[in-house]
């Protein structure tokens, strides 16, 4: 009787320490996520109604996608939202006229926008990518991030053309900004910087790509008598922001 080898098997791919940590911490960041989603959902937003067009010539067009960060949570009018602060200072810094679009949810994830039929960019001269909360606590996988960014990207190129620019913000420091246990600080952390990185390297391999990090050393000044002012984190960010579109353009 012949006797027939035995199949080799693939060995099982090593998780790191973090792979582990993050795994056994995905019950405490989904609790996280549901605290996240009432907390914006009750939160304070503009009650004014929405200006998205700074007059002037050969108007520049900027398309914002974000979570909270750029659906004017903290603030109580859409003049102060980071998105139309940044728009104020590239006009001022190109002496052109400005016009943008939002595209905003508290959920909303890197995958539900390279998901989209379509990101209405046709026209748009940069394009703006403030994301990141959910994906942090839903534990997405720097990789599967870095692929649903590239596919941003195409998309991005396909639809307002090659000499369109795409900035990534870095995510902000989050454990920062609301008092977070330790343990649960850490992996929040620690998921931050990987999906921050995973934006770095997409954006050192595509020259229409910038990934731009929060500016984190100026993150007491968006505290006024200890307590977090969206009104200044909104203006600081958006000053870094308009200097990354402005150095950018044609």
């Amino acid at each position: 009787m012949t006797t027939l080898p035995e199949k080799t098997r693939a060995p099982a791919p090593k998780r790191s320490f973090s792979d582990l940590l993050l795994t056994l911490g995905r019950p405490l960041l989904r609790i996280s996520l549901f605290l996240y989603l009432r907390e914006v959902r009750d939160g304070v937003y503009p009650r004014d109604l929405p200006v998205r067009t700074l007059a002037g010539s050969r108007t520049l067009t900027l398309l914002f996608f974000g979570d909270i960060t750029v659906s004017g949570h903290g603030v109580l009018s859409y003049g102060l939202t980071v998105e139309a602060r940044t728009s104020d200072f590239v006009a001022a810094a190109t002496d052109r006229g400005v016009h943008w679009d939002v595209v905003s949810a508290a959920d909303l994830t890197m995958a539900q926008v390279a998901g989209r039929s379509t990101l209405d960019a046709q026209g748009v001269d940069v394009v703006l990518l403030l994301m990141g909360i959910p994906d942090v606590l839903l534990i997405t996988r720097s990789e599967q991030w870095a692929r649903d960014l590239r596919c941003v990207v195409a998309a991005v190129k396909r639809e307002a053309g090659e000499d369109a620019r795409v900035v990534v913000a870095g995510i902000p420091p989050m454990s920062d900004f609301r008092p977070i246990p330790s343990p649960l600080r850490g992996l929040i952390d620690k998921q931050v910087h990987r999906l921050n990185e995973a934006s770095r390297a997409v954006a050192e391999s595509d020259d229409s790509v910038v990934y731009l990090p929060f500016p984190i050393e100026r993150v007491s000044e968006m505290y006024i008598q200890q307590q977090f002012s969206w009104r200044t984190m909104h203006a600081l960010w958006a000053r870094s922001l308009a200097d990354a579109v402005v150095a950018r353009l044609p």
